[in-house]
């Protein structure tokens, strides 16, 4: 049976908040949500410069992550390990670097001790869970997925990925349920209507595919996503889902 190219999603943003020994307070940069830290009144002030050292080189991360410089921004986040190596985020947003370099071992690495540190950090489980997917690595992906499911059980993100490891190890029916429960949670997120269509196609269920591969279609042309729709279009034609109403 023709083995269908389903959509995948990669996760990341390098705006997550460092907690320290600190409180924090946010504001925006580049429309994401970053925290900064502010001293504890308990703990004796040092020197300001010394004190925001911390606070203004992951400002300073996060800005070259959002904008591309990804080995920059490995050498900022490495210096605030230096300084903080009990701290996860830098560890995180360091591995999201890494991640987008390509250098998946080294962004694996770094998610690992993301989650020694905060076994509860989601984003790290959706990355590493990712990484493990493109490497074909299904069955701990799908683990990585889950605990992420298991601490946000409306996190759309981890269905929708767990679902492609599903279907990547022909577990179907399992895959049809998380993209089910992705739309669930995120009505207008399409490629898993598209990516539905195409396991429904995997099972043998030519009509189901039909109507959501047709229905992924419209959506992306409605979004004036243009590549997709066309994608869509090229699938159904590739498949022989010929539209008997239209």
């Amino acid at each position: 049976m023709f083995r269908a190219k389903i959509k995948l999603l990669l996760y990341g943003r390098f705006s997550f908040e460092m907690k320290l020994l600190f409180k924090y307070i946010t504001f925006s940069l580049s429309s994401l949500s970053v925290f900064l830290l502010i001293l504890l009144t308990s703990v004796k002030p040092l020197r300001a410069e010394v004190d925001l050292a911390p606070e203004v080189l992951f400002e300073q991360g996060v800005s070259l992550g959002e904008s591309g410089n990804y080995q920059s921004a490995i050498e900022v986040f490495s210096r605030i390990i230096t300084i903080s190596p009990f701290v996860p985020e830098p560890y995180y947003n360091r591995g999201l670097s890494f991640e987008r370099l390509g250098q998946y071992q080294r962004a694996i690495a770094d998610y690992n001790q993301t989650l020694q540190l905060d076994p509860e950090y989601i984003p790290a489980y959706i990355n590493r869970g990712n990484l493990y997917s493109l490497q074909d690595d299904h069955q701990r992906a799908i683990n990585d997925f889950t605990r992420a499911i298991n601490l946000d059980p409306n996190h759309y993100r981890a269905y929708y990925n767990r679902a492609n490891s599903y279907f990547y190890l022909g577990e179907y029916q399992r895959a049809i349920v998380d993209y089910n429960q992705t739309l669930t949670l995120n009505p207008h997120y399409y490629d898993a209507i598209y990516n539905r269509g195409l396991t429904h196609y995997q099972m043998g269920d030519l009509e189901s595919a039909q109507k959501d591969l047709f229905q992924a279609a419209r959506a992306y042309l409605n979004q004036n996503d243009q590549n997709s729709y066309l994608e869509a279009l090229e699938r159904i034609q590739e498949l022989e889902l010929v539209n008997d109403s239209g």
